[in-house]
């Protein structure tokens, strides 16, 4: 009999890692974040530690959890949440409406999934004309992160103007759109 589990709250406690993966909780600390039980609390973060997302270290005569930032799993996790993040802050949306649906890539350290708190979210952004300098910081203010535009119009990209920007962009993911390099 497979036993069903209650993955929105599973997804709910690894969010508060997927948020601040440099922080590190003890269970209560963490029950009480996240609104919920010490023993719910205990039995996701229990789960999430099996499956290699969290480590569990002793503090004390506490246990304490914090991210597995080695798992690729977990920085799977974090991209995907990221990606969800951007869209659902309505940043995405934003700008293919303003800019008549451009390639937008997700890259640097939150496309590695390997950012934190601190971090900011950088988007590469091919246009087909050359655009001004775009208003971001309402959509920032939502995400809690800084977030880094950089607009870079179709025929610049094919010219190579920057190469070390456009090679770093374009090991990123393509959040909408598609980069077209060669015609």
């Amino acid at each position: 009999m497979v036993k069903k589990v209650n993955r929105d709250k599973g997804d709910t406690v690894l969010e508060l890692f997927l948020e601040k993966p440099e922080g590190s909780y003890h269970v209560r600390e963490a029950a009480r974040l996240l609104s919920i039980s010490p023993r719910t609390a205990k039995k996701y973060l229990a789960g999430l530690t099996k499956d290699g997302l969290l480590l569990r270290e002793k503090a004390g005569i506490y246990e304490k959890y914090r991210a597995n930032r080695q798992s690729q799993e977990f920085k799977d996790r974090k991209v995907f949440h990221t990606i969800r993040r951007l869209r659902e802050c309505g940043i995405i949306e934003f700008l293919e409406t303003k800019l008549n649906y451009p390639a937008i890539v997700l890259y640097g350290s939150a496309a590695r999934g390997e950012d934190d708190s601190r971090s900011d979210i950088d988007l590469f952004v091919v246009t087909k004309t050359k655009a001004g300098d775009i208003d971001v910081g309402a959509f920032a203010k939502k995400l809690g992160h800084n977030l880094h535009v950089i607009t870079m119009s179709e025929d610049d990209l094919r010219s190579g103007k920057n190469k070390e920007l456009i090679n770093n962009a374009l090991n990123g993911i393509v959040v909408s759109g598609f980069v077209e390099v060669f015609r």
